[in-house]
């Protein structure tokens, strides 16, 4: 077998007491993921965080009671989670636009 070159320095998994001292001193790089998780989106990036209606209230300066009932009208998109509402941020960025272009 021909030497390939890679002097025990540069090949950290040649040895587990280098590898071991490479890691301590943080100069072992990440290892790469396995494949059918390269391609997947951060769950950050797939996910928006979602608005409670109290949120939802003091960003539009209105009471819970107004989100509920535009909620109930269908004016409002939204999510239900058990008994609770929970509003996107893309759904709420629409409702005000809606609301703007009818004035």
């Amino acid at each position: 077998m021909a030497p390939t070159g890679k002097t025990l320095d540069q090949n950290p998994a040649a040895s587990p007491t280098e590898a071991s001292r490479r890691k301590s001193q943080g100069t072992i790089e990440a290892q790469s993921e396995p494949a059918n998780l390269r391609n997947r989106a951060a769950p950050a990036a797939r996910f928006e965080r979602l608005l409670s209606v109290r949120e939802v209230a003091a960003y539009l300066s209105v009471s819970s009671a107004t989100v509920y009932r535009v909620v109930n009208n269908g004016e409002l998109k939204h999510i239900r989670v058990g008994n609770a509402v929970r509003v996107a941020p893309a759904s709420l960025e629409a409702f005000i636009a809606d609301a703007a272009s009818r004035q």
